[in-house]
């Protein structure tokens, strides 16, 4: 889970984006092909897929938080 409370947008302080939190989720199967460790990864970001404004940088810029985005890995030791 992440959290992160109400940014002003400007030095004013009289804009401001909300709070917003989001829920990520992971798993992970490790198993020997071939004798071999061998580790499968997969991750879901922002399982609710929320719209949120994720920060505010200088001059009253923000950025458009990440949308619902599944990852997945493989990683073989050798």
């Amino acid at each position: 889970m992440m959290y992160t409370g109400r940014e002003y947008v400007n030095q004013a302080n009289t804009q401001s984006v909300p709070s917003w939190t989001t829920f990520d989720l992971g798993a992970r199967y490790a198993t020997k092909i071939q004798g071999k460790d061998g580790t499968f990864r997969a991750n879901v970001v922002n399982v609710t897929n929320r719209a949120y404004w994720s920060g505010v940088a200088s001059y009253g810029t923000v950025s458009q938080g990440v949308p619902r985005t599944l990852m997945l890995s493989a990683s073989m030791d050798f």
